[in-house]
């Protein structure tokens, strides 16, 4: 990791947003009829790698094809990871200044998504404590990505459990 990998808060991250948007929506059309800012970006005050996440939500059974070359149209690959939900990220290669998740429009990986950014915008102490684990992990003295990543699921799978249940979206 170099220094200019991890990032403070831009007030200017709401506003790439919306200017992807536009160009994801022009694109998409009908396809995807909500496209939302979330992770760190999304969160006024977070600090991060500077990413700017977004969720395309897409209604159920959605063909792969009908978005896949509408994306890469715009420069976006395709990444594997470690769930069914497609994932793009764009440039090619690093640094990435995009990520798009694909789910299904109130699908569980799209609620959990915006639970996540809405009850760190709404929990300041929680916010704090991830803000503070994401501050100790990029000054660790590897500056390792992937350790960066990887020890913070715990803390945010937690705390997405949470928001979920704040959100009421938890089915119980």
């Amino acid at each position: 990791m170099t220094d200019r990998d991890f990032h403070e808060y831009s007030p200017e991250w709401p506003s790439v947003f919306e200017m992807e948007r536009e160009r994801l929506g022009s694109v998409l059309g009908e396809i995807a009829p909500d496209v939302q800012h979330v992770g760190s970006t999304a969160i006024p005050g977070m600090p991060g790698k500077g990413i700017v996440d977004i969720l395309i939500a897409v209604p159920e059974g959605t063909p792969q094809s009908a978005y896949d070359g509408p994306l890469r149209g715009l420069g976006y690959i395709e990444r594997p990871v470690d769930r069914p939900d497609p994932f793009y990220t764009k440039p090619s290669v690093k640094p990435r200044t995009h990520n798009v998740h694909v789910a299904v429009a109130g699908g569980s990986r799209a609620r959990s998504l915006l639970a996540f950014r809405d009850y760190l915008r709404a929990h300041p102490d929680d916010a704090a404590r991830y803000e503070r684990l994401k501050r100790k992990l990029a000054d660790h003295p590897e500056r390792d990505w992937d350790r960066y990543s990887r020890e913070k699921v715990e803390l945010a799978s937690e705390l997405e459990a949470r928001a979920v249940r704040w959100a009421g979206q938890d089915g119980g």
